[in-house]
């Protein structure tokens, strides 16, 4: 890996970095919270699939994720997404599909889930080159009992429901 290319990557992580954790801290700022709507969406953590979630063919486990997104007017919302898809080893090989993308548009209504999307790029962690200009959605809902589901849609492909399991993610 060449040094500029370090570089980008360590440039864009610490960009999304600093957007989810603005993300956050906005979230909890007493009194952030409006009825009309949510205004902001943060966290960072993993989440399971259910057994046969697969992507493209890729047998899939879980997802890591992290986010930070804040929602204007209607539609309008800005913000980033990263996550890296976990497979499930198949002939001793595991895959991690990884997802960057830049948040452009979503609504957060109340008492509702939060939805946003955009455009990432795909690397499919299988020493292809990435997909550009993917579109993806992202619902954040409450999990019944407590917690969060992420539902990721990808290249036009719904996963299932990834239930929370390490991590938090706020609605605010």
């Amino acid at each position: 890996m060449s040094v500029a290319t370090s570089w980008m990557k360590e440039s864009t992580v610490r960009r999304f970095l600093e957007g989810a954790v603005l993300a956050l801290f906005i979230a909890a700022i007493p009194g952030a919270a409006h009825a009309q709507s949510a205004k902001s969406v943060g966290g960072a953590g993993r989440a399971a699939l259910p057994a046969g979630a697969a992507w493209k063919g890729v047998p899939l486990s879980g997802l890591r994720f992290g986010t930070g997104v804040t929602f204007g007017g209607p539609g309008v919302a800005k913000g980033a997404l990263q996550t890296t898809l976990l497979s499930i080893p198949v002939g001793g090989a595991t895959r991690q599909i990884r997802v960057t993308g830049e948040v452009t548009a979503g609504s957060s209504p109340a008492g509702g889930p939060a939805t946003f999307s955009g455009l990432g790029t795909v690397d499919p962690g299988d020493g292809t080159a990435a997909l550009l200009s993917v579109p993806f959605s992202l619902t954040v809902a409450a999990a019944t009992g407590g917690g969060a589901t992420l539902t990721l849609t990808l290249d036009g492909q719904t996963l299932p429901a990834a239930v929370l399991t390490a991590g938090n993610v706020v609605v605010n």
